[in-house]
């Protein structure tokens, strides 16, 4: 993938899986990539085991999970893993890869047909071309279509002898169209040209009734035609193709209205060009058809005719000749023929005569009889322009009650302090979050995304997601900004491909920008995060069960961040420390937690809390307003850490006069100094299984127990100090007003666009 195929995403190969002969897509890498932790633990990308496995999870049940690039993956997939095997060498006697594939994971199938059985094979291929493809693919309409044609197009002249069992897949090939929605005019072309539309524009004098391998292909399988027309293909076809035109072909064609006029369009073509003892018996007879049907397609009929007939008309009288169009009629016409006899050059005059008198209305041939359609040039509709400028859409979770939906409202509500009205767009699925916010939003499925400016406010994994659900149209915007989040030290080589959805990245923090410029070229901004919390009425402790006058430490975390990057238990230890509960039995510390999962991390925390009282654990999601009442309530937040990308719990936190202690690492060093707040000092450490996605390579900071419980008791003790640093910390916070922000944003987007 890469960004110059936006809004036509291409499938490009990620890795090669050599023991089974193919490259596993990008994209499909991709969608590894963003659907996290726990899904990727699945699948190795470095087993070729795991990538065929891992193609089998896309074909049952990822592509309806991701519709955004299902065209292209299926394309891609099936290209690879089956129409590359089907050639002009490939002899069915084995499956194709991808039917192996199928094979393989079906009991059911392999039940039924045991593919060593010459016979069982065909009846597999059989399955596979009226079932097995449809039932994996379904709605991949040029997938059916272009597996139908590749088959149908491996005429059995191609191979040194006559093989059964290829025409039998062949006649099954084609018998499988009528399981096709009703076919467009494009469909039929493309399915019967070769086989079929191409032999018949090229029918000349001596073999003018030579049926079409695609009737041939049909005669060798049918008994009941070898039988009534036996000397087919001897010289004697012309009852053949009788019942050919008599046929309705409803065994192969729901509705054979559209390829009865493409045939007789095939018959009349290059029909000037045939003279001599031509006789066009066959196309004398698609013209009459065409006659009566070509209304249905006036525009072609039109074109045709004036191929035919009326652009010759003025010459060809001239020069004492007929117009291919009525020397067809006259030489299927007896009538006519003994009326006007061969050899009487005078006679024409009254051919033409009797054209402008009888024949031209018998035939439906009026003079012009209809005008083509006009045709607008490409790129004449009307295009609807934003009033006011340049046109900015935000994507991401406007309505979710967590971080990075606080982003997304903030960032919409920083611009509008200065005149910009973006759209916002919520993505098109389900989050671990509540999304219980009220806000004005525009759904991903009824979005345009065609404004100049498309601003992605989530994670690169999650913009990668966008991708896949919604595809490429959701990049299609002028300039694709990536509002993006990330907390540790690198940024994954696996996840390098999201860089190539966006034109710049807008992060929070040096520790990001770090992270992404060491991971890409494309410039890496670094912008404040707004930071405004609401405006709230205090409320008693009581109303949180906590004691009026103890002295309450607040930490909080989200589980679908990763309870070992948030570290509460480092949190409950310096508590326990600096406040042993025999010494002050007053104290208390809040544990916040939300989307908690059953891990065992997360129960020691609360097996922490049955042995000492004094912990208080909160696994809720509270109403917005209530969140910061409860905030406001307590006289320390403690952050123990590992890594931030921001901290939006700190800056708060700062905003409301609550002091902060946290580990002295990541983003939130770009807002937390000596001089507003207690910052933790470590160790560097590195990352160990189950710690966060692509931990391998990674380090974040341990930060030290026994320093935190020595700065909650310098907190406790030291009332001026606190007082001091929630001062400072007010003051470096304004950086992150709406105002401050927005402005930023605005000068920005002025000098990048």
């Amino acid at each position: 993938m890469d960004n110059e195929n936006l809004p036509g995403v291409k499938a490009k190969p990620w890795r090669n899986v050599s023991k089974y002969g193919f490259a596993l897509p990008d994209l499909l890498a991709g969608i590894w990539v963003s659907c996290g932790a726990g899904f990727q633990q699945l699948f190795d990308l470095n087993s070729d085991d795991d990538c065929i496995n891992l193609v089998f999870w896309w074909v049952s049940i990822g592509r309806n999970e991701f519709p955004g690039v299902r065209d292209v993956l299926d394309a891609d997939l099936v290209h690879q893993l089956h129409f590359a095997h089907i050639g002009p060498d490939y002899a069915f006697k084995k499956p194709t890869p991808l039917m192996s594939l199928i094979y393989q994971n079906r009991a059911d199938v392999r039940a039924a047909f045991d593919i060593c059985d010459a016979d069982n094979f065909v009846g597999f291929w059989c399955w596979w071309l009226n079932a097995g493809l449809g039932e994996y693919f379904i709605g991949a309409k040029q997938v059916t279509l272009d597996q139908i044609k590749l088959i149908l197009d491996l005429e059995p002249e191609r191979y040194d002898g006559f093989d059964r069992q290829i025409d039998s897949i062949r006649f099954g090939a084609l018998q499988s169209i009528r399981l096709l929605p009703f076919p467009t005019t494009d469909t039929i072309s493309t399915l019967f040209n070769d086989i079929h539309f191409d032999h018949l524009r090229n029918l000349t004098v001596g073999m003018e009734d030579r049926p079409s391998p695609l009737m041939m292909l049909i005669y060798r399988n049918r008994t009941d035609l070898q039988e009534a027309f036996p000397s087919v293909g001897k010289g004697e076809n012309r009852k053949f193709w009788e019942w050919w035109f008599a046929s309705d072909l409803s065994e192969f064609l729901a509705n054979n209205k559209t390829f009865r006029i493409d045939e007789a369009f095939a018959l009349l073509a290059n029909l000037g060009e045939k003279v001599g003892c031509f006789d066009g018996a066959l196309a004398y007879q698609a013209f009459l058809k065409l006659s009566v049907k070509g209304a249905s397609q006036k525009d072609e009929f039109a074109r045709l005719l004036d191929d035919i007939h009326f652009s010759l008309v003025e010459t060809s009288r001239e020069n004492g000749e007929l117009t291919p169009l009525m020397r067809l009629i006259y030489r299927n016409r007896v009538d006519l023929q003994e009326l006007f006899p061969v050899g009487l050059p005078t006679l024409v005059e009254d051919i033409y005569h009797w054209w402008d008198e009888t024949g031209h209305s018998a035939y439906g041939v009026m003079e012009f009889p209809y005008s083509p359609s006009e045709v607008l040039p490409v790129g004449s509709a009307n295009v609807q322009t934003v009033e006011g400028g340049v046109s900015i859409s935000l994507v991401g979770y406007p309505r979710g009650e967590f971080g990075l939906g606080e982003d997304i409202r903030l960032l919409r509500a920083s611009l509008q302090t200065v005149g910009i009205q973006p759209d916002v767009i919520r993505v098109p699925w389900k989050i671990t979050a509540r999304e219980g916010i009220s806000e004005p939003i525009i759904e991903a499925d009824e979005a345009e995304f065609g404004s100049d400016v498309m601003i992605y406010v989530m994670p690169a994994f999650d913009t990668l997601t966008l991708l896949n659900k919604v595809g490429p149209r959701a990049f299609s915007a002028r300039r694709k900004i990536g509002y993006w989040q990330w907390e540790l030290s690198k940024f994954p080589e696996t996840a390098l491909m999201a860089f190539d959805l966006i034109d710049e990245i807008w992060c929070h923090s040096k520790h990001s920008a770090k992270a992404f410029r060491a991971a890409t070229d494309k410039p890496v901004i670094e912008v404040p995060l707004p930071v405004k919390p609401p405006v709230i009425e205090r409320v008693a402790r009581s109303a949180f069960n906590l004691k009026e006058q103890s002295f309450v430490v607040f930490t909080s975390f989200d589980g679908a961040s990763s309870i070992s990057r948030k570290n509460p238990m480092a949190a409950i230890l310096a508590f326990q420390k600096a406040f042993p509960r025999g010494e002050y039995p007053q104290m208390q510390l809040v544990v916040k937690a939300m989307n908690a999962l059953d891990d065992g991390l997360w129960r020691d925390c609360v097996r922490k809390s049955y042995l000492d009282d004094r912990i208080q654990i909160k696994n809720e999601v509270l109403d917005r307003g209530a969140y910061y009442q409860l905030l406001a309530c307590c006289d320390v937040v403690l952050s123990m850490h590992r890594a931030e990308g921001f901290g939006r719990l700190m800056a708060e936190a700062m905003a409301i006069g609550v002091p902060v202690i946290a580990t002295g690492y990541s983003g939130n060093l770009d807002f937390m100094t000596q001089d507003n707040s207690w910052l933790i000092s470590g160790q560097n450490c590195k990352l160990v299984p189950g710690d966060y996605p692509f931990y391998k390579g990674q380090e974040w900071m341990e930060p030290d127990i026994d320093e935190a419980a020595g700065a909650l008791r310098d907190c406790y003790i030291d009332r001026a100090k606190r007082e001091r640093f929630v001062t400072n910390a007010k003051e470096t916070l304004e950086r992150y007003s709406l105002q401050s922000c927005g402005e930023e944003y605005l000068k920005l987007l002025h000098h990048r666009l």
